[in-house]
């Protein structure tokens, strides 16, 4: 049967729902369906294959036609998941068209929303970078994944941000400035964390300072990779430069591994027709992104309860080997 029984007043159930009847269902979806967004589903089929679907009352709903007129993005996740979930199932409502429209009139929760920080959005954003850093590959700057739209579940995020908010938000205003400059400010929040979590201190320490001087241009030389970066960050501020976002990350990716690598340059150019995006520092893609399991089932690494970059003196000049 590809449709359940609707021809009667309108009733709900708690129901089993596994792939093969989901995809049972599918056949029931309208012409005045919205069209499918495949980026929805994938982000629902992740949180079912981690285990974080939860009955938290959402319904899948049929008319009284057996249309089905919400649950499509659900039902085509379950189905691609390849596991059973429980779900309420509402049959009867009215087939008036327009029923349909009042359909998912509600504000979609955001992961901001249930991270209790002082800069929520900022963090929020920031974590879904570190998530895909986590579980993707490094972004690419066009997407916050390189090779996949999805978007990460909700809880996934939150699990990180019960993890890593309130440091996150403590690196914020230290980092304010370069972020105000560059308009990156959540990449350069998912970078130090980056650095903090997972590179040497010693690295720690310089991606620490590299961000300071882009912020406050301290003691920079012609040819530092912070000035030449900061140069075109600011002619962009004030309207004579366009860069598009994903151009602004690989040329800060690039500033800051020459920077690493103590090396001078005469400017700071990224394209992404003529090279690759500049890699991360010591950051490997896992070889198979899709099948590794996600980071909030491992070990999310130490605690750290003091960033290095809260304690840079914005002051003080490069170390002589950073002018050369």
């Amino acid at each position: 049967m590809s449709k359940p029984n609707s021809k009667e007043e309108a009733r709900s159930e708690l129901k089993t729902i596994t792939p093969d009847l989901a995809r049972q269902w599918l056949d029931a979806v309208p012409d005045f369906q919205r069209k499918l967004d495949r980026r929805q589903v994938d982000k629902i089929k992740i949180a079912i294959q981690c285990n974080e679907w939860r009955l938290n009352g959402a319904a899948i709903v049929f008319n009284e036609r057996g249309d089905l007129i919400d649950g499509q993005h659900r039902l085509t996740a379950i189905a691609k998941s390849g596991r059973p979930v429980q779900s309420l199932v509402v049959t009867g409502i009215s087939k008036d068209e327009l029923t349909f429209a009042t359909l998912g009139d509600t504000k979609p929760r955001q992961t901001a929303d249930f991270i209790h920080v002082t800069n929520p959005f900022t963090v929020a954003s920031a974590l879904r970078f570190i998530w895909f850093i986590e579980n993707k590959g490094f972004p690419d700057g066009r997407r916050s994944g390189a090779s996949d739209k999805a978007n990460p579940p909700v809880t996934e995020l939150v699990k990180l941000g019960r993890q890593y908010a309130t440091i996150l938000s403590d690196m914020v205003l230290p980092l304010k400035d370069a972020s105000r400059i560059t308009g990156l400010g959540s990449f350069i929040l998912a970078l130090m964390w980056y650095f903090t979590y997972k590179r040497p201190k010693s690295e720690v320490q310089l991606a620490a300072e590299f961000f300071a001087r882009v912020g406050d241009g301290l003691g920079l030389t012609l040819h530092h990779p912070a000035y030449q970066l900061r140069r075109r960050m600011l002619d962009r501020s004030r309207g004579l430069n366009v860069i598009p976002v994903h151009i602004r990350r690989g040329m800060l990716i690039k500033a800051l591994n020459y920077h690493l690598d103590g090396k001078a340059c005469d400017r700071i150019v990224w394209s992404p027709d003529r090279e690759p995006f500049p890699p991360l520092r010591g950051y490997e893609i896992p070889p198979d992104k899709r099948e590794r399991p996600l980071q909030s089932e491992r070990s999310l690494g130490p605690e750290i309860k003091e960033l290095p970059i809260k304690s840079i003196e914005r002051e003080r000049s490069l170390r002589p080997e950073d002018s050369r």
